[in-house]
């Protein structure tokens, strides 16, 4: 279900949602059910897809790639860390030289606590 939705600082949309506990994807969820409940199924994600473009002002082949990318359970994790990182990313690169840093983020791999870490002390690791 949406939590929230809106334009952030910089004019972005965005909105957030909650995980359902016990979410199933829709192959699985549809999987032996009478027709009634795979029509169902169908109409939710038609609804989901009409939400993405109408609040997240997606067209129809981005809404299609983002809802598909939110119902690959390998991604849940990308959602939360891709919003975090940026985060962690401008602290870090806050009063320094961002080269240097960018260089690092491109041909390394960084630990968040090592991105907080630069954000404190200003040292790269």
């Amino acid at each position: 279900s949406v939590v929230s939705y809106g334009f952030d600082a910089e004019g972005l949309s965005y909105y957030t949602m909650n995980l359902e506990e016990g979410a199933r994807d829709l192959i699985s969820a549809g999987m032996e059910q009478p027709l009634l409940v795979q029509v169902d199924l169908l109409v939710q994600l038609l609804q989901a897809l009409d939400y993405l473009q109408t609040y997240a002002l997606s067209s129809p082949g981005r809404a299609a790639k983002s809802f598909q990318f939110f119902t690959n359970p390998l991604f849940r994790s990308y959602i939360f860390t891709y919003t975090h990182g940026y985060d962690l990313i401008a602290a870090a690169a806050n009063n320094r030289d961002k080269t240097p840093l960018f260089k690092q983020l491109l041909t390394s791999q960084l630990l968040p606590s090592q991105l907080a870490a630069m954000a404190t002390d200003g040292e790269s690791t």
